[in-house]
């Protein structure tokens, strides 16, 4: 008989949450490589290609607007590239934000076991009510809240050389503000590097935000001066994400109850596909709801009619 999890078997991982426990985190990340070593594993991913493309980017330009799907390795190996080209030395700390608080316990974790380090040590991760770090922490894992908040006593992010705003795409109210108020941080500190990393996103559009236009300013002598900033100083960079082949199909028409039309192709392709998983995306919690108590009256169905 089948099983399915349902949303209300899972924690709730927002970010009020004032019971959170970290040792409940069932996060993981998918990984049919490893029982290979990290170093083989880590030159699979399709932006081991790109390494010294994106190392030189950001060692030209203040502003990188990393594209990369799903499954690149980009939040993963980029914070690793930094470390490793020196950008974490002289006492600085490369950070690297999330959305979601559970997205940078698992990433802070898979990191610092690529890097055979434990947890608190070169790497650290820091969210509301927990965090593991030391001063020997060259990469630190954060939420959007821990660093906007960390501007409350450090408004410049001083200690910090590389800031990384991973999943950008996502378009959170804390996100928005980060990246407004570090565009200004920007200004101040010309030596800060920032990436914007995402799946999806107008890249361009970004690009115009992050690059400095020429600034007009009067004197007091009522004299025009330019303020010339330099050219190029956001790029953009597309990593393609796929290890193995995928097939897209369409449906041929418009379906009435995508609901309904997602629990067929289930059902059709557990019946006529070789032993798998099935993933299905649905749009809200009564959905997932609905098309799980649907596949269980089936699986129920089969099991009596066997």
């Amino acid at each position: 008989m089948f099983k399915f999890a349902k949303p209300t078997d899972l924690p709730d991982w927002k970010e009020e949450r004032p019971d959170f426990n970290s040792d409940e985190v069932t996060s993981f990340i998918f990984n049919p490589h490893r029982s290979q070593s990290i170093e083989n594993q880590r030159k699979r991913l399709p932006i081991f290609e790109n390494r010294d493309q994106f190392l030189y980017l950001l060692e030209t330009h203040q502003f990188l607007i990393l594209i990369g799907e799903t499954g690149s390795g980009k939040s993963t190996q980029v914070p690793q590239y930094l470390l490793e080209s020196g950008w974490g030395c002289d006492g600085k700390t490369v950070v690297v934000t999330q959305p979601r608080r559970v997205a940078v316990l698992s990433l802070a974790s898979r990191v610092a076991d690529e890097m055979g380090t434990s947890l608190g040590q070169t790497v650290g991760y820091s969210i509301r009510f927990d965090e593991q770090i030391s001063i020997k922490t060259r990469l630190k894992f954060v939420t959007d809240g821990v660093l906007l908040r960390e501007m409350l006593t450090d408004p410049l992010l001083k200690k910090y050389c590389v800031i990384m705003v991973d999943e950008v795409h996502e378009r959170s109210l804390n996100t928005d503000i980060l990246l407004s108020l570090l565009k200004k941080i920007a200004k101040k500190r010309p030596e800060l590097r920032l990436i914007i990393s995402s799946a999806t996103l107008d890249a361009e559009e970004l690009k115009n935000y992050f690059t400095w236009k020429n600034k007009s300013t009067i004197d007091e002598n009522g004299s025009t001066e330019v303020q010339q900033y330099k050219k190029g100083t956001a790029a953009i960079m597309n990593v393609i994400g796929r290890c193995y082949p995928v097939d897209i199909f369409y449906v041929q028409d418009p379906v009435p109850d995508y609901v309904k039309a997602s629990v067929d192709t289930v059902i059709k392709i557990s019946i006529h596909e070789p032993p798998g998983d099935v993933l299905v995306f649905l749009t809200g919690h009564e959905e997932v709801e609905t098309t799980v108590r649907l596949l269980k009256e089936y699986a129920n169905t089969i099991a009596e009619s066997s």
